[in-house]
């Protein structure tokens, strides 16, 4: 376990703490999404959406990675990474 005081001590391992979460993130966005097609042969359905929620404020320009004490906005923000078809 990470003692976050201890990380935000100091800008460059607050700094380096959020480039790991960030990348370990995007790592398990991209695990499920190649498990996609298991939950689409199991749920029937013709699209899996992936999203990220992270209980620690992760700063990151992928808009699928949401901290959790931004979860209101989930629904925004998943509207704005998946746009519905037209």
């Amino acid at each position: 376990m990470t003692d976050l005081v201890w990380v935000e001590a100091q800008p460059r391992r607050l700094a380096r703490y959020n480039r790991n979460l960030a990348i370990a993130y995007e790592r398990a966005l991209t695990k499920e999404h190649d498990r996609e097609g298991v939950l689409m042969a199991h749920l029937g359905k013709g699209a899996v959406e992936h999203m990220q929620v992270s209980r620690f404020p992760v700063v990151t320009d992928n808009t699928r990675i949401v901290a959790f004490c931004r979860i209101d906005g989930f629904s925004a923000r998943a509207d704005a990474s998946y746009p519905s078809p037209a």
